[in-house]
Order: structure tokens, then sequence, then C-alpha cells
């Protein structure tokens, strides 16, 4: 399914191959004139809007898979759509560096690889008129986006932008995270209202909890997207700058000692509830690091929830065999748990 690609999908899997520094993003830097549809005529026939339409319902139902994003590649690539193969297999990778499946150096070369592979196809630097620019062009502005280089990127895919009508579409909430990252505070609510095609996709909410801490706005709403961001995936590469999103928000100090500290309270139910069923006490071991914190809504919630559970004879004897070889705040809380 995925091999029907001649060079940008099947470049994409070749994911540690060294970039060659000619093709590099800095390597041709001079301004270029926005491309038109009247310049590049794409048509997309019936069978293919159908596969693209029934893509996009797929993801807005939640249920994007691996693979996805490879297969709306090859789909747009064999349309002539090389800009929209570009970003769907960004979005591919994205998804799977979300999960941790991916490091960002791979996600990085295997850009630059497509690239590379498209001036090789070229015999250079694509001719401004034809698909391979525009795939090129689309390529850059993943990288860069990649990067955090949010003014490049935007330049790059103000090219393209025109041919996207989808208000839900990738590209669209690549450009709603750059106007985020600029401070334009009218795109939050835009942001917000697309949510459902990126319910389960980590760096959605982990870009608007930043965005909105960044720019001041409602701490509630932060605190919602970096909670839901650690709950995805908990150890994801979004996970930990969420953690430290929530200890901001928490009056906590956000350095590494305090917030990997902090779990969700999704997070502190799952611990509990794993305890209690295999009947087994170390599994709140993780959960004596929060009471260890000061005070905050995260340990609070964790004191109640463990506070359920000492009927348990069991659990009473592991939080006082604990009390007796811990000092400081979190032997008290243990204290408290024992007194109640």
């Amino acid at each position: 399914m995925y091999l029907k690609s001649k060079f940008l999908i099947y470049s994409l899997f070749v994911l540690m191959i060294p970039f060659n520094t000619s093709c590099s993003t800095e390597a041709r830097m001079q301004p270029v004139n926005p491309v038109s549809k009247e310049n590049i005529v794409q048509r997309f026939d019936q069978q293919t809007i159908t596969d693209l339409n029934l893509i996009a319902e797929i993801e807005r139902s939640g249920a994007f898979f691996p693979g996805l994003g490879f297969y709306e590649s090859s789909i747009r690539e064999a349309a002539g759509d090389f800009a929209g193969a570009a970003l769907a297999a960004y979005k591919e990778l994205s998804w799977a560096y979300g999960f941790g499946n991916l490091s960002g150096e791979q996600v990085d070369s295997s850009l630059k690889s497509a690239l590379s592979a498209i001036h090789a196809k070229a015999g250079g630097e694509p001719n401004v008129n034809t698909v391979e620019f525009m795939g090129a062009m689309a390529l850059r502005g993943c990288i860069a986006f990649h990067n955090e280089n949010w003014e490049e990127a935007e330049r790059y895919f103000s090219l393209i932008h025109e041919w996207d009508e989808e208000p839900d579409s990738f590209l669209n909430w690549i450009l709603l995270v750059i106007a985020l990252e600029q401070s334009k505070e009218d795109s939050v609510l835009i942001y917000s209202g697309i949510r459902s095609r990126y319910n389960n996709f980590p760096e959605y909410w982990y870009r608007g909890a930043r965005a909105v801490t960044s720019m001041s706005g409602d701490p509630n709403i932060a605190v919602i997207y970096a909670e839901h961001c650690i709950n995805i995936i908990t150890n994801g590469p979004f996970a930990s700058p969420s953690r430290r999103i929530l200890a901001i928000h928490s009056g906590l100090n956000p350095i590494s000692e305090i917030y990997e500290k902090i779990f969700t309270r999704g997070e502190i139910e799952d611990k509990v509830q794993r305890a209690l069923k295999e009947n087994n006490p170390n599994h709140l071991d993780e959960l004596l690091l929060i009471l260890s914190l000061p005070d905050n809504p995260y340990t609070f919630f964790a004191l109640g929830a463990l506070n359920s559970i000492l009927p348990n004879p069991q659990f009473q004897s592991y939080f006082q065999e604990h009390s007796l070889i811990s000092n400081g705040l979190l032997k008290d809380r243990l204290l408290y748990l024992l007194m109640n």
C-alpha cells in the first residue's frame, strides 16, 4: 500500500541516511513568489476525493492509526499533489514522534532525505511552476516547523496555504500553532474548534497548553490541555514539558526535580486501581513522590485517592512502613493518612 510512491514516501522510510548539506533548508532562502492554482492544476478524480474524505472522517472520529498518513501521502502524490503528500507524510512522522516511536532526529533526517530526493529527481532546485517545487516548499516548511523556526515555517507554508480548504486540516493546524507561538490570541478559540480531529494527537494538546500559558491565558484551559497530553501517552516527548506546565499552574517551582513528580488525576487513579486490582501496594511507590511536594492540587488529589484504600490492612502496613523511613513533607502526609 505504501510503495506506490516513486521517491517521496520511500525516502521517508530511510530514517538515518546522512543528509546532503547542499539541500539544506538554508540553501535557497531567497524570496519566491507564491504559486497560484493556475500555475499548477490539481486534478483529483472522484476516487481520490472519496479516499481523502474517508481519511479525514477517520481522523475526526479519533481513529487515526499508524500508516494512515503514509497512505494519504501516496494517494496525494499519485494525484500530483506533492505538497499535500509531504504534509501527510509529516503528519505520520509527527504521530510516531508524539508516541515515542521515533526520535526528533529521525523525523528531521526523514524530512531532509525526502527533500534531497526531490532535488535529485529535479537535477537541482525544482522549477517554480512544478509540483516538485510545491513539494520542496512543503518539506522545508515541515523541517522549519519541526525545529520550531516559526517565521521560516510560516513563509514556506504561505506558498501553499491557498490550496488547503479544510479548516481542520493538518496544514491549518500547523498554521494555527505558528500563530499561537507568535502570541496571536484570537487563534486560541479557533484552535480549540479543531480538537476533534486531533483528540488523540499529543502534540496538539501540548502546543495548546504551551500557548495559553505563554500568553497568560485561562490557567484552567492550559491545565486541561496539559493533562490530556500526558494522559494520552505518559512517557512521550511532550509529557515532561506538559508536567512543567502543570507545575507552573499549581504554584510549584517548574524545575525538573519538582515537575517530574507530578502525576495527573488520571494517572493517580490508574495507579491506585492497579494496586487494588493486583492487591499489590508496591504499585503506589511512584505516588510517594507526589506526596513529597509542597501543597498543590495533585498532591491533595493523591491524598484523597490513597485515603480511599486505607481500609485494606495490606495498604495500611505499606503506609506505616514508609512513614518510619521517611522525613519532611512525605512523612507528614503519610502520618496524616494513617490518622484518618
